[in-house]
């Protein structure tokens, strides 16, 4: 068992075995009637715990393969790596970020984001993967990078067995580019959710996956967003959310994203059901399972997620209560 950054695991686990009442979920508007359930998705007789989605070939294949080569990135304990199939000859490039010193939980949140995304039936997240690495194996990879062995030794969040937390990430094939969420294209994605209807020239594909980022920034508290990377595809990503599930949210910091939630007309078909399997219960099996060495966010922010998950439950509902699940749960 890892003891590194001995403080803030003995606050998670002090913290992880208290028992919250459950907080009074403030809906996105509190105007809105109280949630009646949607018929097409009746919720279960008993909640179950959601369970945490299989890997997918792309996260085996970076839980899995063999470092074998690194080179600094440019940002503070990020690289670029080369990962070889420990049984096959194919290598597979991506991007590596250590746990540093002054901000040893963020790729944990990074890790919870992607997480979320899966939990909710969303492929806009790539891969991500959390893996200890041995300092001596990351030195030995970048001997004759003197300033980035240096800044591991120096700087890198280094645990009592000599490891450090490392995430993994695909690396971005070539082409694509990043849209603003304040251009052209992004307020053209926001027209079409606020159609009930179809509108011409719609990209099904892009505005579901406009509407899921919109869902996911605000389930995580991520108020920083200001663009998503469109890929060589045409395929909508989300490849950075260094600020998903924030320590603590102030309440006005999501409002943006509340209004534009709030004009959505069309919600993706699956999206009322994974909500309901996102309660604490399968949050905490997503988030928090097993020893605390796997929790990747404090009880504070599983409150909170709760708090807005019932809250866009609400919202919803109450649509599909406007005017049925045929029109409004369509993507």
């Amino acid at each position: 068992m890892k003891l590194g950054a001995p403080r803030a695991l003995l606050l998670l686990i002090t913290a992880c075995g208290e028992r919250h009442p459950a907080p009074a979920s403030e809906g996105p508007d509190a105007s809105t009637p109280p949630a009646v359930p949607i018929a097409a998705v009746p919720p279960p007789a008993a909640a179950a715990p959601a369970p945490t989605p299989s890997r997918d070939p792309v996260e085996a294949a970076l839980a899995d393969g063999r470092l074998v080569a690194l080179a600094p990135a440019g940002q503070a304990g990020s690289f670029e790596a080369t990962l070889a199939a420990r049984d096959r000859t194919e290598t597979q490039p991506a991007r590596l970020t250590i746990a540093l010193t002054n901000a040893q939980s963020i790729h944990r949140r990074a890790l919870a984001f992607y997480r979320l995304s899966r939990a909710l039936g969303s492929d806009l997240v790539p891969a991500v993967v959390l893996r200890p690495i041995g300092v001596g194996e990351l030195a030995a990879l970048l001997q004759d990078r003197r300033e980035a062995v240096d800044l591991i030794r120096t700087r890198a969040a280094i645990q009592n067995d000599g490891t450090v937390d490392a995430v993994l990430r695909p690396r971005l094939p070539a082409g694509g580019r990043e849209v603003s969420l304040d251009g052209y294209e992004a307020v053209t994605w926001g027209r079409w959710a606020a159609s009930a209807a179809p509108v011409a020239g719609e990209d099904r594909a892009l505005l579901r996956a406009y509407i899921e980022t919109l869902v996911l920034d605000y389930l995580s508290g991520n108020v920083l967003r200001r663009g998503v990377w469109l890929d060589a595809g045409g395929v909508l990503r989300l490849i950075e959310s260094p600020l998903a599930f924030p320590l603590h949210t102030d309440a006005g910091a999501l409002d943006r994203t509340l209004r534009q939630l709030r004009e959505v007309a069309r919600f993706p078909r699956g999206l009322g059901a994974a909500l309901r399997k996102l309660d604490r219960a399968g949050a905490r099996a997503v988030f928090c399972p097993g020893e605390f060495e796997t929790w990747l966010l404090p009880p504070r922010s599983l409150v909170e997620l709760d708090e807005r998950r019932a809250g866009l439950l609400t919202l919803i509902e109450a649509r599909v209560m406007e005017r049925g699940v045929d029109s409004v749960l369509s993507l």
